[in-house]
């Protein structure tokens, strides 16, 4: 069966080989393999108001802590509050495009550690992304193939509360 996202192609060899945090110091591949995932925090940044809603409401019915930002800028303030463990990202966004957003990310050695799915319905006019950049997911994209991209980064997909 064909997922809905895939590996950016630059990542997808160095990923089966050492993992998606390859690049981390020791200690933050440690911090991040103890958090319990139920308490992990996800960022996402839309600037489309049903989307950025959607995919909210589909997180925190899944057990992660959600913070949004409607514009890469303001995705970029929310970091330091925020302090996420996975970004989700659009692509295409007024102001800052997620491959900015990603760029940024990358050169503050405060957060080039954070990973970020870039979602976009155009594929074909992805730019080029740092290594922090490490999935893409096609929109529309369907429940499961949002939570598998999710799993697939964090490592786990024991999330889900108590029923």
């Amino acid at each position: 069966m064909d997922s809905g996202y895939k590996r950016l192609p630059k990542v997808q060899a160095a990923m089966a080989q050492s993992g998606p945090f390859r690049d981390l110091e020791a200690s933050e591949r440690r911090r991040m393999e103890e958090i319990p995932v139920a308490n992990r925090t996800i960022l996402v940044i839309d600037d489309d108001p049903p989307i950025l809603a959607m995919v909210r409401d589909i997180l925190e019915e899944e057990g992660f802590a959600i913070s949004t930002a409607g514009n890469g800028k303001e995705g970029l303030n929310h970091i330091t509050r925020a302090r996420p463990d996975l970004i989700l990202c659009d692509e295409r966004m007024p102001g800052l495009a997620g491959h900015e957003v990603c760029a940024r990310l990358y050169a503050d050695p405060a957060s080039q550690h954070i990973p970020v799915i870039i979602m976009s319905a155009h594929s074909d006019e992805l730019a080029p992304t740092p290594p922090n950049c490490l999935l893409f997911l096609r929109k529309p994209f369907q429940y499961a193939d949002l939570i598998h991209a999710i799993d697939d980064i964090l490592g786990a997909d024991d999330h889900r509360p108590d029923s």
